[in-house]
């Protein structure tokens, strides 16, 4: 439903290209690339995992590697 991720990017008050969507579900992370925003998958042992055919802005082994990316 497109209506929630245009509520994350209004509740962020900046535009949707600045707003990074991170999820462990990939039919997540194609909503909210459709709406505009950025994307990173965080790989966990229950999820919906990637396709070959899906290209995310970034991807993680867990959540630490995605923490010490943001502060990077």
């Amino acid at each position: 439903a497109p209506e929630v991720y245009r509520l994350a990017v209004d509740t962020a008050g900046c535009p949707p290209e600045r707003v990074l969507m991170v999820a462990a579900h990939a039919w997540d992370l194609r909503g909210a690339q459709a709406g505009g925003m950025r994307t990173a998958y965080v790989e966990r042992p229950v999820g919906d995992p990637p396709k070959r055919t899906d290209v995310f802005d970034r991807r993680f082994s867990g959540l630490d590697e995605l923490a010490t990316a943001l502060t990077a």
